[in-house]
Formats: structure tokens, sequence, C-alpha cells
């Protein structure tokens, strides 16, 4: 009896201890196009050089969140966002040049560590979801969408709040997200040409719009695209 009556203490006397404080909030940040990969050739010179950068640079990620703080310490965060991608180069030829365009949603569970203070220095962990991802690319008059499938990967941050009123906070973060996506359908247009492809790991011709304007069948490989980035957010918290 004894032992329960301690054990029923010690659960009241951590439950008053515990003060988990809800709060909503959103964000706007900018894509630096890091980490770079090769994206494609620039072949306009006489010595080809490759173009680098990643198919989520120069994007701009849009995004509310709705979260949950322990004691000001540890929480939990669900971020959604959408990512307005901006024209970028992904390859340039001497006769034509491609541009790729991405947008998409993105959906982040992530775990929130913070300190105490009129400035609040905190990190969030967690995983990240592409849903609704299309990759448009532009060449010479056509356009070819890629679109389907869901991206996957892992994103951390570092940032901080700055109170500026009692529930008002304004933050700044670095995030970096491990991301890939690999799509399951695309479709060709302009020149011409309307044409529908499924996207497999064993299609029969390549999946880029070059191989696409000319295929006869209806299947094409699925390419896996890199949509790793780093990228500066600002934004507010507000604290309920």
């Amino acid at each position: 009896m004894k032992k329960i009556l301690v054990a029923a203490l010690a659960v009241s006397a951590a439950s008053s201890m515990a003060v988990v404080k809800p709060y909503v909030g959103a964000s706007v940040g900018y894509t630096l196009g890091q980490p770079s990969g090769v994206l494609g050739t620039d072949a306009t010179s006489s010595s080809p050089e490759n173009i680098y950068g990643t198919y989520a640079g120069k994007a701009i990620p849009l995004g509310v969140h709705a979260g949950v703080i322990d004691n000001d310490v540890v929480g939990a965060q669900l971020d959604l966002s959408y990512l307005l991608g901006q024209e970028q180069d992904i390859s340039k030829q001497t006769d034509y040049k491609i541009k790729s365009t991405l947008t998409g949603v993105l959906l982040t569970p992530s775990i929130v560590v913070a300190a105490k203070g009129p400035f609040t220095p905190y990190a969030k962990f967690g995983l990240v979801f592409g849903f609704g991802l299309t990759d448009e690319q532009k060449v010479d008059g056509a356009k070819i969408e890629y679109t389907g499938g869901t991206a996957f990967g892992f994103e951390g941050a570092l940032g901080g709040e700055f109170k500026v009123q009692e529930r008002l906070g304004l933050t700044v973060e670095l995030a970096a997200q491990s991301l890939k996506w690999a799509p399951t359908d695309a479709k060709i247009t302009g020149n011409n040409l309307s044409k529908s492809y499924t996207l497999e790991d064993d299609g029969k011709s390549d999946g880029d719009i070059e191989s696409l304007a000319s295929a006869t069948g209806s299947t094409a490989r699925k390419p896996v695209y890199d949509l790793s980035n780093l990228a500066i957010k600002v934004g507010f918290n507000y604290h309920m």
C-alpha cells in the first residue's frame, strides 16, 4: 500500500511539473542550391562543363506548422510546406537548353529540443515526406512533366526564436534536407507531341526528354531525383 501511495505521489509531482504548451506558426525561406550535384552538361563552349546544383535549388518553401513543447525544452512539431520552385537550367547545348521547375508539398514531423530564455536556440530532427511533386522540364517548344511517387528523406535544422511579445516569437533557422524522389509517370506535350509514359525500373527507353520524344513504347526508365537542399527560413511562432 505504501509503495502504491509513493508511486501515485511521484506521478502526481511529475505531472504538476510538466507544462505542455502548444504553438502554431508559419515561415518562408529560400533554398541555396546546396548540396551541389551534377544536373547536366553545358556544351555551349569548346570545353563542355558540368552544371551543378540540386533539383530543389532556387526554390521558395512556404510553410505552416504546429507543435507542442514540454517545459520549453523538448517537444514535437509538424511542418507542412509548399515548395515553390524557380526555373533553372539543367542542360545547355549549342542549339537548345533544358529548364527544370520543381513544385510539391513536403510534410515533416520532427522532434524539437530547445533552451529557455528570451532568445531560444533550438534544434529539430525528423523525417520528410514529399507529395504531389511535379518536375516540369521545357526544351525547344516541348514540355515534359514528371509526376507520381512519394519522396522520402530526413531533415535537421538549427535555429533560434526571438521573443517579441509574451506569446509571439520570431524565428530564424538553417534547415538541411536529404531527400530522394522517383517519379512514376511522365507526359510530354508540344511540337505536335502528346505522349504519356509509365516509369519503371526496367523501362525500355531512357527517362529524359530527348529519348521520350522519339520513343515508340509507353514505358521508360524511372529517374531518381536528388531533392536534397539547404535552406534559410524566417517565420514566427504563436504560443497558446
